[in-house]
């Protein structure tokens, strides 16, 4: 998923520009994919970039004890609201939640 839906491929319009600095995750920087958020510190992260802090022996990056993961849904929410542009150069536009259906059977390049 991160190959079709990342910061090369958001549509940098209006909508974009309004919630990207919500939807950038807080340890890679980039568009958040899986979002959770630590309870415990209200950060959020994709979930992918957690996982990898987690078995690396690490935690949360404000060190909560014990972070309590959850999905972040209105985080998804927001994602969902944007539109990315096909890597094959179709010219399409592309919801978040199209992007599998684009690639595995629609796109004509």
């Amino acid at each position: 998923m991160e190959e079709y839906a990342n910061e090369k491929t958001v549509i940098k319009d209006s909508t974009y520009e309004a919630f990207k600095d919500l939807v950038k995750c807080s340890i890679c920087q980039c568009l958040m994919i899986n979002p959770v958020i630590c309870l415990n510190s209200q950060n959020h992260f994709c979930e992918a970039c957690i996982e990898k802090k987690k078995m690396k022996g690490g935690n949360c990056p404000n060190n909560c004890e014990d972070a309590v993961l959850k999905n972040a849904i209105k985080k998804n929410n927001l994602i969902y609201k944007l539109k990315f542009k096909c890597i094959n150069g179709c010219n399409a536009k592309i919801s978040f939640e199209d992007i599998n259906n684009h690639y595995t059977s629609s796109c004509d390049s």
